[in-house]
């Protein structure tokens, strides 16, 4: 097994540990020893009743009030978990949907400050920081003007965001509810690697919505299961993208959500399960969403921007059905020309199929947004780290900067590399200190045998620490700084940053190399993976000071907020989190 297989393996490794039960354990109070799988052995006297005891002036303990909660969800559905399949890594049967015992309300110690009963769904965000709601229901959409309808976009030239976090202040996050703005929503195609379909279908008006599900299912008997625990499920489809041969991962995350009045596309770093979008109070991810008007028949036949030319070619690659395409055509994408739709393709690739995906793919986004550099410098989270070496960190960092795949795969290691190319990985100190201590961080994922290696990048390595206290991190955002230099001297900054499902690793961004027997350059990819390159614009680059020729990393504030300490401590002789040590 290579250095590849293991990389995939640990993935799934890690997603099967941090969820599977546990009927040893038991709630402790201690920073080191938070329960956060299903297990009968939770103490079924931390109820509810115990819960509201604290004074009025007592302050939240985000880390009791995590395990209280824990519990009485326990107490709650301990019985029907009982004889249920215990979920895997990949996506569980799909059974026709029941009602749960209701998971919308949470009790809370009684503070002055803090509600007595949180509603999942419900805005809580600070009244003066709400916008006036810009869904139309659909009873009116017929007496609604186009114009009227462009004005209800509410992110029309995209934003990104954080994921809100149970138990934290609201500020530029937003929970999935918001996302999928489900009173208009008539259409989806949601993709992820990792589902709660329970709790997913709970998020919509189902079966009033019709749905396409884009999972992960490798070989003819996996998919047909899957078909049939879904073939009582009124308006909800199945999708199956390739997983032959080498191909051993479905891990991109992508919405297309459908509305009346507009297209949103989403692309964040979270999978479809609560824990990823906040619910539990744990983890922290990253979304991006952009909202596209319909298009008038004057401009049907409008010119595509490279953003949606290269969401199309992912589209079709996946092997979504034709009418989504059609559907993605009924809208206009020309406010796109800022961003650009980056993406990995599973298989092996060649000729222009090759510059469009993986690292070629990114070079390329780079270079259709004029944003390459002479000099760079790259901060890279991830909550998945692979077995690197310098050889695939230079290809990264020649792809940031945008060259040609030939040139990449010429270039040597350049000097001081390692001073350029930072990533951000949790210290396993860091990880006890969080909220969801050890046990809930079997998706932040770096084997032992991959750090010890003498070619492992060591120096590259500094520890994430949430700027949102005790949040464990499953973003995946790479920030990129650097400056052009035209021929008469003269500089220009440039900095953009990707946000989307890849992680830092081969598996994730493809094996750029050269065909011998074709004389060609050959990318071999073994995920499916896809992201949004968002270039910060001229106006903000030219507020900011630079130092040694390099703007801060404060001109991402506004566009895509860094969530984590800057600069971060090195790891030093300090011990990374290893996902398979939890001691």
């Amino acid at each position: 097994m290579d250095a590849s297989d293991d990389e995939d393996e640990q993935v799934k490794l890690a997603i099967a540990m941090s969820l599977q039960e546990s009927p040893n354990s038991t709630v402790a109070t201690g920073p080191q020893q938070n329960q956060y799988a299903y297990s009968e052995a939770l103490p079924k006297e931390i109820t509810e009743k115990s819960v509201m005891t604290a004074t009025s002036n007592s302050k939240p303990d985000l880390k009791q009030m995590h395990l209280e909660r824990l519990a009485r969800d326990e107490a709650r559905k301990v019985e029907t978990m009982r004889g249920k399949r215990q979920r895997s890594i990949s996506p569980p049967p799909i059974k026709r949907h029941t009602p749960a015992p209701s998971d919308r309300e949470l009790k809370r110690p009684k503070t002055n400050s803090v509600p007595e009963v949180i509603d999942l769904d419900a805005d809580t965000r600070d009244p003066s920081l709400r916008k006036r709601s810009l869904t139309i229901p659909p009873t009116t959409l017929s007496s609604v003007s186009s114009e009227a309808r462009k004005s209800a976009l509410e992110y029309p030239l995209g934003v990104t965001k954080r994921t809100w976090a149970f138990g934290h202040d609201r500020s530029n996050d937003i929970k999935i509810q918001e996302v999928l703005q489900k009173n208009t929503l008539t259409f989806a195609v949601l993709s992820a690697f990792d589902w709660d379909i329970e709790w997913l279908l709970r998020k919509f008006e189902f079966p009033r919505t019709k749905l396409i599900l884009v999972m992960q299912a490798k070989g003819k008997a996996a998919q047909d299961q899957h078909r049939k625990d879904a073939e009582d499920l009124t308006n909800l489809e199945l999708c199956f993208p390739d997983m032959s041969g080498q191909i051993n991962c479905m891990h991109s995350k992508l919405m297309l959500l459908f509305h009346p009045t507009h297209l949103r596309v989403v692309v964040p770093t979270a999978n479809l399960n609560s824990y990823d979008w906040g619910e539990t109070g744990i983890m922290e991810n990253s979304v991006f969403l952009v909202d596209l008007p319909r298009r008038s028949g004057k401009d049907a036949d409008a010119e595509l921007t490279p953003f949606a030319k290269e969401l199309f070619h992912f589209v079709r690659a996946k092997g979504l059905p034709e009418k989504v395409l059609k559907g993605l055509k009924n809208f206009d994408y020309s406010r796109t020309n800022h961003l650009a739709f980056v993406h990995t393709i599973g298989g092996s690739h060649h000729g222009e199929d090759l510059k469009r995906t993986g690292i070629p793919g990114l070079s390329r986004a780079v270079r259709s947004l004029n944003l390459e550099t002479d000099n760079l410098e790259v901060d890279f989270t991830a909550s998945s780290i692979g077995s690197l070496n310098d050889a695939f960190l230079k290809n990264v960092y020649f792809g940031a900067k945008g060259e040609a795949p030939a040139q990449i795969i010429a270039r040597d290691v350049p000097k001081a590399f390692r001073d350029k190319f930072r990533i951000y990985f949790p210290l396993h100190e860091t990880v006890l200190k969080t909220i969801g201590g050890i046990d809930n961080a079997g998706t932040n994922c770096l084997q032992a045998s991959y750090y010890s290696n003498s070619r492992f990048p060591k120096e590259c390595m500094h520890d994430y620490k949430s700027i949102r206290t005790g949040l464990l991190s499953h973003n995946k955002i790479l920030f990129a700084r650097g400056q052009r230099v035209s021929r008469d001297g003269h500089a220009t900054n440039v900095a953009w940053a990707y946000v989307g499902s890849a992680n830092v690793s081969e598996s994730a961004w493809g094996k750029l190399l050269m065909d011998k027997s074709k004389k060609a350059e050959k990318l071999n990819c073994r995920n499916w993976e896809c992201g949004v390159l968002i270039a910060i614009p001229p106006a903000k680059l030219n507020t900011c000071k630079t130092l040694e020729g390099l703007v801060p990393m404060d001109v991402f504030a506004g566009h895509v907020d860094v969530p984590f300490e800057y600069p971060g401590e090195k790891y030093g002789a300090k011990k990374p989190w290893f996902f398979m040590e939890r001691h």
